[in-house]
């Protein structure tokens, strides 16, 4: 070999050694640390991975488990603990409260109801396209229904029912307290 092939060989195998050697430090010294500066994580960093004991302005996150999973169908989570539900809400299934209700108005198409009720104003009932005929009280059985109601021609409250009344409260009218008080004044009864 002449002596140029030998001095290449020799400055090539010396760069061989110094790249091994620089490599071979690279390998065995510390990682540094990565350093984020602040506000410089976004969600493009995060994929599949957690985040725990989250916390902004207006969220924090003490959950130990699952609780709230969002997907395309929406919100899902098995307890929602809030004060105030704002604007208009729409329930759709079954809607199971285990306490009271209390509302201003309530609207309702059907109620099935075991019930007290108790009242601190009369009790109205409202007019419809037959105005105020028909509405009453009804009591319904297997055998058929017993009525108290209003009824037109001419205008009275009718009852499909005797009515009994508590002796010696009266019943009144025409300012005669009761049949009993006609029959002593040996008035004639007309029509009863």
């Amino acid at each position: 070999m002449s002596d140029t092939v030998d001095i290449d060989l020799l400055k090539l195998r010396q760069g061989m050694d110094a790249l091994y050697q620089s490599v071979e430090s690279i390998a065995n010294r510390e990682p540094a640390q990565p350093t984020l500066a602040e506000r410089s994580l976004t969600g493009n960093h995060i994929m599949g991975g957690k985040i725990s004991q989250f916390q902004s302005v207006g969220i924090k996150d003490d959950a130990t488990r699952t609780v709230v999973v969002v997907n395309d169908k929406g919100i899902h989570s098995d307890n929602l603990n809030v004060k105030n539900l704002l604007g208009d809400t729409n329930v759709t299934g079954n809607l199971d409260v285990k306490g009271d209700i209390t509302a201003r108005k309530l609207h309702v198409n059907e109620i099935t109801a075991d019930v007290r009720v108790e009242r601190s104003t009369p009790l109205e009932f409202a007019a419809d396209e037959n105005g105020i005929y028909g509405k009453g009280i009804v009591w319904k059985d297997p055998t058929g229904a017993k009525s108290f109601i209003y009824r037109p021609n001419p205008d009275r409250i009718w009852s499909s029912e005797t009515i009994d009344l508590t002796n010696p409260r009266p019943f009144l009218n025409f300012k005669i307290k009761s049949i009993k008080d006609l029959e002593k004044g040996n008035e004639r009864l007309v029509n009863v």
